[in-house]
């Protein structure tokens, strides 16, 4: 029997990051063919991941926000907290460039790194970390959503992640409680084939917004950096905010910055700080 458990389990270190209050579990496995190919494979079928839910459990784990998983050439897959893979993730972009300075000792930015299917840029400047990513071939598609009766105009974006962006509330109090209790709802609506993260948007005033994100495969959230990506994307076709212009976002979880260059990449800036490293006993 200890025989049959020993060779079960896997040892696997870990190391925890986080930004804007979003902790993400970051694993290195680019050395570990065997597991690397399990989460390649399960990547690519869209299939979750029992011990990713596991371990990202804040009762019985040790508690994220998801977890990404790092294989060769920098190939990175973003899984989120129920296991389910999560495409892009944008504020693990940017725990990934603190962890890449810190662990590898790199010290040149940006960074590119291959983030499910797509191509991210991490860089460090002006003592700000930021992740970018590619917009324009973004399609920005108007959409209205009907949950409990209640109809929810908006628009719907897919830059890596599907996102539903709503404007109507202007009381962030009240957008704060209806994105409570019809976030869900709206989040697996039926018009989502693969689920949606949905943002209810207050504008402040010119350059100031306040999100608040009801994430697929997370819930609510303190912040989803990859909506703020959608949210430029939307602002800028609509002649809202133009190029390299800094828009301010207020999150649950804190600040960040945003804004989109001449090539049509939209970039997130917020701190980082690593939170603490140990090794799970796991088995795959």
């Amino acid at each position: 029997m200890a025989g049959e458990l020993s060779t079960a389990l896997h040892t696997v270190q870990w190391f925890k990051y986080e930004s804007l209050g979003n902790d993400l579990l970051i694993v290195d496995v680019s050395k570990d063919t065997k597991t690397w190919q399990l989460i390649e494979q399960a990547a690519q079928t869209r299939e979750s991941l029992d011990i990713v839910a596991l371990v990202a459990d804040r009762h019985r784990g040790i508690g994220s926000d998801g977890v990404l998983f790092i294989g060769p050439d920098d190939q990175v897959y973003f899984y989120n907290t129920d296991g389910s893979i999560g495409d892009v993730c944008m504020n693990g972009a940017r725990t990934l460039g603190l962890f890449f300075k810190q662990q590898r000792g790199l010290n040149t930015f940006p960074l590119h790194i291959r983030m499910g299917s797509k191509n991210v840029v991490v860089d460090f400047k002006d003592d700000m970390w930021w992740s970018g990513i590619g917009v324009q071939s973004a399609e920005v598609q108007a959409l209205s959503v009907v949950s409990q009766n209640k109809q929810f105009d908006g628009c719907f974006i897919h830059i890596g992640n599907p996102h539903f962006i709503n404007f109507e509330h202007t009381d962030v109090r009240a957008r704060d409680a209806a994105l409570i209790e019809y976030g869900h709802d709206v989040c697996t609506h039926q018009d989502f084939v693969q689920g949606a993260n949905i943002s209810f948007v207050c504008h402040i005033n010119q350059s100031t917004y306040d999100v608040y994100t009801y994430e697929r495969g997370c819930g609510l959230t303190l912040a989803c950096s990859s909506a703020l990506c959608a949210i430029m994307k939307l602002l800028y076709t609509q002649n809202m905010v133009a190029k390299n212009i800094i828009i301010d976002f207020k999150l649950k979880g804190g600040e960040a910055h945003a804004f989109i260059d001449e090539h049509d990449f939209v970039y997130i800036g917020a701190p980082v700080q690593a939170v603490f490293v140990g090794k799970l006993l796991i088995e795959f």
